[in-house]
C-alpha cells in the first residue's frame, strides 16, 4: 500500500508566519535570556561592602553600636589633658594645621577635627563610622560612598553636610595646603556630592586601602575663614570666634561619652 504523507496537508492549515512576527518572537526570547543572565550575574557577583565601617581584611570586629573593648563608655566627662609634643619643636606660630608655612600645635588636627571614619586601638586595618553613618564599597573597589549622620554637628551647631566634605577635599588638594595631602590622595579621581548627606569618592585604580585613607581625612566647615560673607584664602585662615564651625562635633550616643574610639557612634570634641 502506498504511504500517504499528511505533512503537506497539515502544513497547509498552519498560518504563515510573517518576517515581522518572527523578528518579534526572537526579540522577546533575547530579552528573556538577557534578563536571566542579569539575574544570575546579580546572584553570583560578590556583594558590595556596605556596613557601619570598613575592614581591610575580613570582617569588622565590633557590630554596630557596641562599645569598643579598650574604652569605658561611662567614664566621667571634663578634666584637663596634658600631652608632650611628638614633634621636633615645642612651640607654634599658627592654628591652621593644614597650610604649608608655619608650625601648628602638636595634635591639633587630631583633637580638633573629626573624620568620616575612626579606627579602633585593638584592631588593625579597620575604620568605624564617626561622622559617617555607613560606608559602601562596590566589588570593583573603584569608589567609596559615605552617608553622614544626621546628628553630626559643627561646634556652632551647623549640621555636617556633604558640601562640607566636598569643600574639605577640594581645599586639601588645592594650592594652599601641605603637599603631603596631594601625595596621599593621588589615587583619588574626584569626589561627587550624591545628595545632602551622601558623598562618593572615585578612585583611579583599585586600592583596598583607599576607603580608609579618604575616611580618615579631617572634615571642616565651608564657613571656616569667612569674613563679612566672603571667604579668605585658606592660607590666611586661622582660629577666630567666627571659625569655631571648623571644629566638628560628632553624634552623641548614650553608650559613648568620651572618645571617638569608645563606641559607634562616638562623642564630640572638647570645646
Amino acid at each position: 500500500m502506498e504511504r500517504f504523507d499528511r505533512t503537506p496537508v497539515i502544513n497547509n492549515f498552519l498560518p504563515d508566519r510573517k518576517p515581522m512576527e518572527l523578528s518579534l518572537s526572537k526579540t522577546r526570547q533575547n530579552c528573556r535570556m538577557r534578563g536571566l543572565l542579569l539575574l544570575l550575574a546579580g546572584v553570583l557577583a560578590p556583594a558590595a561592602w556596605a556596613a557601619h565601617g570598613y575592614a581591610l581584611w575580613g570582617d569588622l570586629k565590633y557590630p554596630r553600636l557596641r562599645p569598643l573593648r579598650l574604652c569605658e563608655p561611662e567614664c566621667a566627662e571634663g578634666g584637663e589633658l596634658r600631652l608632650v609634643s611628638n614633634l621636633r619643636y615645642s612651640t607654634f606660630d599658627k592654628y591652621n594645621p593644614f597650610t604649608i608655612k608655619g608650625s601648628p600645635p602638636a595634635y591639633l588636627s587630631g583633637l580638633m577635627f573629626d573624620s568620616l571614619l575612626s579606627g579602633a586601638q585593638d584592631e588593625v586595618g579597620s575604620g568605624y563610622g564617626l561622622l559617617a553613618e555607613d560606608v559602601e564599597v562596590p566589588p570593583d573597589g573603584l569608589s567609596a560612598t559615605f552617608r553622614l549622620r544626621k546628628e553630626a554637628r559643627f561646634h556652632n551647631g551647623d549640621p555636617v553636610l556633604a558640601a562640607d566634605v566636598k569643600h574639605t577635599y577640594d581645599t586639601l588638594v588645592g594650592p594652599h595646603t601641605s603637599p603631603a595631602y596631594k601625595t596621599m590622595l593621588e589615587d583619588v579621581d574626584g569626589l561627587d556630592v550624591v545628595d545632602e548627606r551622601t558623598v562618593r569618592f572615585r578612585f583611579k585604580r583599585k586600592n583596598r586601602e583607599m576607603p580608609l585613607t579618604v575616611g580618615g581625612l579631617p572634615v571642616f566647615s565651608r564657613k571656616w575663614g569667612m569674613a563679612n560673607g566672603k571667604a579668605k584664602p585658606f592660607d590666611q585662615s586661622s582660629w577666630t570666634s567666627r571659625s569655631a564651625a571648623a571644629r566638628t562635633r560628632s553624634a552623641r550616643s548614650p553608650s559613648a561619652r568620651t572618645s571617638p574610639t569608645c563606641a559607634i557612634p562616638a562623642t564630640g570634641r572638647a570645646t
